[in-house]
Parts: structure tokens; C-alpha cells; sequence
């Protein structure tokens, strides 16, 4: 088996080992047995589990940028521009999960040039993604790059309070409606934050 091969089935069963472990990450001892791999040979790759979860994050990141460009640059109504900056994110509980995670990108763990790296693509995305909502809502770029890091922060924080409810014991039901819903919450401030600045 190839280097590249065998850093994807690292990647692929510790994403594997995530969905199946209910969104918690894998120790890198659970990684190597599933993957069938030596630790020496796991750690040619990552030094870390928190580097491996990174690498996946950063795949779901460039998906979820990607598609939204696309839908983006294809659209000419300005009032359906920020709705679907969110909106392929209502459907996808995983990349929600990953992205809540996102506290690991500065953790310890992660040997310092990874974590450049990763900042610096994310990075990029938001400056591509920011000339183009530049020019389809006519706000200048600059506005629009802080905005979206406000998206983003948005939907990490509502997605992380919509959740508090269900990881507490006991009957979540009868405190359920004191914490934010992710879609209509998320939506609405999303909104209205485009809206006070365009």
C-alpha cells in the first residue's frame, strides 16, 4: 500500500470510528487497531488524533465552500444570497459536529505548521467566498469578509446551545424551549446581520 493510501485509510477510519462513536473523536490506539497500522506507522502521518480530525475538517470545509459557491455565483436575486450561505448546512449533522469541534484547531496537539496551514486555506476560502458576495450584494469586501467570520461564529455558537438541552439528564423537554433552535435562530440572526450591513 502506498504513503497517500494509507494516510486515506487513517483519514477514513477515524471518520468512520467518529460517526460511530457519537461524534466523539477516537484515541489514536482505537485508530491503529481498526486501521490495522502500527503506531509508528499512524504517526508518519499525525502526531496527534486532533491532527487527524483537522485533515477531516478541512475536507468537509472545502465541500461545504465549494457547494456554496457554486449555488452563489448561480443566483442573481440578492435577497437568496445569505440564505444560502446556511442553508446547505440545515441537512448535514456531521460537518455540524466537526465544525462545533473547532476548538482543537488550536490545540497543543497539532504540530504548529498543520495548523498555518489550515488557517491559511480556511483562510483563503473566505476570501474567495467574500469577493463574490462583494460583488452580488454591492458591499465592499472588506464588509463582507467580516460579516461571513460573524456567520461562522454564528453558526458554531447556535448549533453548540441547541444542543445543551439533549446532553443534559433528566426531561430536556421541559427546558427545551429556553435554548435556541439551530434552523429558525440561525436563519433569523443570519438575516438580520446581512441585512443591518447592506
Amino acid at each position: 500500500m502506498s504513503k497517500e493510501s494509507k494516510k486515506e485509510l487513517i483519514k477514513k477510519k477515524s471518520y468512520e470510528l467518529f460517526l460511530s462513536g457519537n461524534f466523539q473523536f477516537a484515541s489514536v490506539n482505537e485508530i491503529v487497531k481498526v486501521c490495522e497500522v502500527a503506531k509508528g506507522t499512524y504517526y508518519n502521518y499525525y502526531q496527534s488524533k486532533d491532527e487527524v480530525y483537522l485533515d477531516i475538517l478541512q475536507d468537509h470545509l472545502k465541500k461545504w465552500f465549494d457547494q456554496t459557491l457554486i449555488k452563489i455565483s448561480k443566483e442573481f436575486r440578492k435577497e437568496n444570497i445569505v440564505p444560502l450561505l446556511i442553508e446547505g448546512l440545515f441537512d448535514d449533522e456531521i460537518f455540524l459536529h466537526l465544525l462545533s469541534k473547532t476548538q482543537l484547531t488550536e490545540g497543543e496537539n497539532i504540530e504548529k505548521q498543520k495548523l498555518i496551514d489550515f488557517k491559511k486555506d480556511f483562510f483563503s476560502m473566505v476570501d474567495v467566498l467574500s469577493d463574490v458576495l462583494s460583488l452580488k450584494l454591492k458591499i465592499e469586501k472588506k464588509e463582507t469578509f467580516h460579516l461571513f467570520m460573524q456567520t461562522y461564529s454564528l453558526i458554531i455558537g447556535i448549533w453548540h446551545t441547541s444542543k445543551v438541552p439533549y446532553s443534559l439528564e433528566g426531561d430536556a423537554s421541559k427546558i427545551g424551549s429556553l435554548y435556541l433552535n439551530f434552523k429558525e435562530d440561525l436563519t433569523h440572526m443570519t438575516m438580520k446581520i446581512w441585512q443591518n450591513n447592506s
